[in-house]
């Protein structure tokens, strides 16, 4: 009987960025209705952020990669604007919207203690559901994003408007699972704040990767060294 996988954990990372205006979209992509980018996706991939969706496309179809997405307050953003692209149905494998605390625990897994002691709006809750995601057996994916967090004013005591908690799940090639997360404070109306979540989400998709993978890598090297 084989021991049972393990998920491997990358640290966390946490940082706020602005919604600010970065630039008109051209006319003839009037993205989704959107007119403003957020600055921090937009530096990351320069005059060519309104082409995030189509250069994840690529990047996911041209490795054979097939992908899940697990969304809270974006809402189902991350896998329409996703789905917008001509050919994302090679690599758009499901989308699962879990705005409620029982949608996420009965479709995605994720635990009640989880919620309880971290919160919705928190990584903790956002790695199980990138995690819930490519664990259902019919879902037949490389790689699950999730998203979970506030747009509008939260209770008192609560995170910050515009709190976007991230986390990202990558199946290794031995079923070994890689967890990154991350936390975003963006500002601006509520539906620029999930638009810029949205995209976020995709753009880290590239980089995430490269790291993540290289993680399972070393430790399915480092698992085999101790069994020899």
């Amino acid at each position: 009987m084989s021991a049972p996988k393990q998920a491997v954990v990358v640290p966390r990372i946490a940082s706020r960025c602005q919604l600010e205006t970065f630039y008109e979209l051209a006319p003839e992509r009037r993205w989704l209705g959107a007119k403003h980018l957020p600055k921090c996706v937009a530096s990351s991939l320069g005059a060519h952020a309104v082409s995030i969706p189509r250069h994840i496309v690529g990047f996911l179809a041209s490795r054979g990669l097939k992908l899940a997405t697990a969304e809270s307050c974006t809402a189902g953003l991350i896998a329409s604007v996703l789905a917008e692209v001509p050919g994302s149905g090679s690599c758009l494998d499901v989308g699962f919207v879990t705005y409620s605390p029982s949608g996420k625990a009965g479709f995605l897994g994720v635990r009640q203690e989880t919620m309880d002691r971290f919160g919705l709006t928190s990584e903790e809750v956002a790695r199980e559901m990138a995690e819930g995601a490519l664990a259902q057996e019919a879902c037949a994916v490389d790689i699950a994003v999730a998203n979970t967090g506030v747009a509008d004013r939260s209770p008192a005591g609560g995170p910050p408007p515009g709190t976007q908690c991230f986390a990202w799940s990558l199946r290794g090639r031995d079923g070994r699972v890689v967890t990154a997360s991350e936390t975003r404070i963006f500002t601006g109306s509520r539906n620029d704040i999930r638009y810029a979540a949205a995209l976020y989400a995709l753009s880290r998709i590239p980089a995430l990767f490269d790291s993540m993978r290289m993680a399972t890598a070393c430790a399915t090297s480092g698992h085999e060294h101790n069994s020899r």
